[in-house]
């Protein structure tokens, strides 16, 4: 289980990945961060949260704040995370947010262990102001102007707790698998098969964790074929198997000192930035 870090990153620009296990919080410190979550682009200001089981890619983005906090601690802090999400849009009072986090931007706090407490202080202010209920677990709806993806990308989302692949999708939309093997490499970045695993993988993680299930519970729910299946696919995203996953929820304990570490590459630089994105801010308020 993923320990929470703070980043902060000179220049950055990642590949289209799946979040898992964890939610992020990203912003700016002096330019505009280019970001695309769940198919839709945003040019950010202020900040954008991902959320677990969000699709995302940072493009060339400059002095980003990284915060990433595993799903753990949001599960031990409240009881039904799953039937939620978090917007950054909805939070009422974002410099308070950001000054949390950069609370122990300094160079004595490089690469050491940072409170607990204060990554419990975030994690509270995400759920009071940031969280949006729903009805249903959240699944992310991925944005895209091709009507026959978006219908592509329903159909999987509504069956995938079932063993779903291009197959199914071949017979329902009577198009050929190869065609929609395309479909998604060129338009979503990412192929067929491992938008579905690394969607499934996320989902299971709640499963695991909040809602309590057992192993063999959670990959009949999500219908592989046996217990190897499962973690196979589990270990390639969380590099370890979905036995040590419970066993290392289980032994968390939120009171205790739990590390969180703050890495950055140019600290003199960052902390000049800060204190001037913090005057800035001051004078705005």
């Amino acid at each position: 289980m993923a320990i929470s870090t703070l980043t902060i990153h000179s220049n950055i620009h990642t590949t289209l990945q799946r979040c898992i296990d964890e939610v992020i919080i990203l912003f700016p410190l002096s330019y505009h961060c280019s970001i695309t979550r769940n198919g839709k682009h945003y040019n950010i200001h202020s900040g954008i949260i991902i959320n677990n089981s969000d699709l995302y890619q940072i493009h060339d983005s400059k002095d980003l704040v990284e915060l990433r906090i595993p799903l753990a601690w949001f599960v031990k802090r409240f009881d039904d995370i799953s039937h939620s999400y978090f917007d950054f849009a909805q939070i009422q009072s974002p410099f308070e947010l950001k000054s949390l986090i950069l609370q122990n931007v300094s160079p004595k706090f490089m690469n050491k262990t940072i409170e607990t407490s204060n990554v419990l202080k975030i994690i509270d202010f995400l759920i009071k102001e940031a969280r949006i209920p729903l009805t249903q677990v959240y699944m992310p709806v991925v944005k895209t102007e091709k009507p026959l993806i978006r219908k592509l990308l329903a159909f999987t989302n509504q069956h995938i707790y079932e063993n779903i692949s291009t197959s199914d999708l071949s017979q329902h939309f009577f198009i050929s698998q190869s065609y929609i093997s395309i479909l998604f490499s060129k338009h979503l970045g990412m192929n067929y098969k491992d938008y579905v695993a690394s969607l499934r993988i996320s989902l299971s993680l709640l499963d695991l964790t909040q809602n309590g299930l057992m192993l063999n519970e959670v990959f009949h729910k999500f219908s592989y074929t046996n217990m190897a299946t499962f973690t196979k696919q589990f270990q390639r995203y969380l590099y370890q198997t979905p036995r040590q996953y419970t066993m290392d929820y289980r032994a968390l304990h939120l009171k205790t000192k739990v590390t969180c570490r703050f890495f950055h590459s140019t600290m003199p630089r960052t902390t000049k930035i800060y204190r001037n994105y913090n005057l800035n801010s001051m004078k705005l308020k």
